[in-house]
């Protein structure tokens, strides 16, 4: 509702300024004063209106939005921004940017790549911004101890569990994350770390049940003669892009952009 009070709040100063106008028109001492003094009472007031444009309504407040992938590959097990790595992952990174003097508030930005996303994390905790998994498509696994019928439960918020007491852990999802922030400092970034994955298509494409309402659907299938879980995964991703929607206020002013298109830089061919 911010962004609707506050064209509102410009579209009500402008009828202001232009009843002051007319109604100053029709004053009789006003009619009575030289033109030199008429002239500069007049253009007084339209410089307080010019200068609130200038200052708050079509003030500049740019949120820069860089993604880049890490050429080096990390060790198996080294734990990047508390994600424990494996060699099926891609580093890919998304920074935002306040390049201004001027703290934004109330951020909330939408982040998805082109890719699946095993997981995400800031690069460097901040108690000031939460990120957190958008509810979407996802693809869960989980190591079963005893052969069995399983009757497999997912909420919409929360572990995915069966009727055997087993918690799946998430292997990839599609829709991407959400990072709020209460103050994105002046000359401040927010870097994340996305973990990509590849999901094959026989993982991918698997016939799903309708589960929970809402659109939400539930594929159920068994594998055997795995060890490791990432080894369902595909070979590491190439990123080309991320899509980014925001949401933030500068002042009083609310600024939003949405389905902005972000190429991803390939570091190691020396792009920019």
């Amino acid at each position: 509702m911010l962004p609707l009070y506050f064209w509102f709040g410009v579209i009500s100063l402008y009828l202001f300024v232009c009843i002051l106008a007319i109604d100053l028109y029709y004053e009789p001492w006003f009619k009575k004063q030289s033109l030199p003094v008429r002239s500069v009472e007049i253009l007084l007031m339209l410089s307080i209106l010019m200068l609130c444009n200038v200052a708050v309504v079509f003030a500049p407040a740019p949120l820069e939005v860089t993604s880049y992938v890490r050429p080096t590959a990390h060790l198996h097990d080294n734990v990047i921004a508390g994600v424990s790595w494996d060699s099926h992952f891609t580093d890919l990174r998304v920074a935002l940017e306040n390049t201004t003097d001027n703290e934004y508030h109330d951020i909330d930005v939408i982040i998805t790549p082109d890719n699946w996303s095993y997981k995400a994390s800031m690069a460097h905790s901040t108690s000031r911004c939460e990120l957190s998994r958008i509810d979407s498509e996802v693809i869960g696994v989980a190591r079963i101890g005893t052969a069995g019928t399983l009757t497999v439960t997912a909420p919409r918020i929360g572990d995915m569990y069966d009727s055997q007491g087993n918690t799946y852990s998430i292997l990839g999802t599609k829709g991407g994350y959400r990072l709020r922030c209460p103050v994105l400092p002046s000359h401040f970034a927010v870097e994340i770390v996305f973990a990509l994955v590849s999901i094959p298509n026989d993982l991918a494409t698997l016939p799903a049940t309708p589960v929970g309402g809402r659109g939400r659907r539930m594929i159920v299938s068994e594998y055997s003669g795995t060890n490791d879980v990432f080894d369902l995964l595909g070979p590491k991703p190439s990123a080309a892009k991320v899509v980014v929607s925001a949401k933030y206020v500068r002042g009083i002013r609310p600024y939003s952009f949405s389905g902005r298109i972000v190429n991803v830089v390939d570091v190691s061919s020396g792009g920019k």
